[in-house]
């Protein structure tokens, strides 16, 4: 399972769908560039850098490299689906997805719109 930022998110600060994604995250991947995100969430809700490294032991997910080649993919993602509303760390998550032959998890609901046969999208919140 490759899990979005949103799913993370979701988890940490108790949110709709966090309890969906609780028990998925254990053993789950998060892209760097949805790391990124998910670390810059927690310092506008006030969580101190020096906390991060423990709430990351805490969720049990590995961080996957944003490396070329699932950058040419995301780009080619990211092309397809922008008019959707879709942004770099969607499309980031969901190349890490394709790449590692993973599902990919999220909290956005504009994700079960995704028609691309290589990725299959859990969306966790109704």
């Amino acid at each position: 399972m490759v899990a979005d930022a949103s799913a993370i998110l979701a988890v940490l600060f108790d949110e709709d769908g966090g309890d969906v994604a609780a028990p998925r995250l254990a053993r789950a991947v998060v892209c760097s560039v949805n790391a990124a995100e998910v670390e810059a969430k927690l310092l506008d809700h006030g969580v101190p850098a020096t906390d991060h490294d423990e709430i990351w032991r805490d969720l049990e997910v590995a961080i996957a490299p944003f490396d070329r080649a699932t950058a040419r993919i995301a780009a080619g993602i990211l092309h397809r689906h922008r008019r959707k509303g879709m942004s770099l760390g969607d499309a980031a998550c969901l190349a890490t997805a394709a790449q590692l032959d993973l599902p990919a998890m999220t909290a956005d609901r504009m994700w079960s719109e995704i028609d691309d046969a290589a990725i299959t999208v859990e969306v966790i919140r109704r």
